[in-house]
């Protein structure tokens, strides 16, 4: 089995990442909406990603 999750992994295919990401215990959200939603479809506890400082 680790074989075949390390093969989608490398394989980068947008969905399968989506899918991991929603799986995950802990979450941190960013700008992103593709983070953004899957922290928000997942059942981990979820932290904001603030950027207080502008450059």
């Amino acid at each position: 089995m680790m074989s075949s999750l390390q093969e989608m992994v490398i394989e980068e295919v947008q969905e399968v990442d989506f899918s991991l990401l929603t799986l995950c215990d802990h979450h941190i959200r960013g700008l992103g909406t593709f983070g953004f939603t899957s922290a928000f479809l997942g059942t981990g506890s979820a932290v904001n990603l603030v950027r207080t400082e502008l450059r």
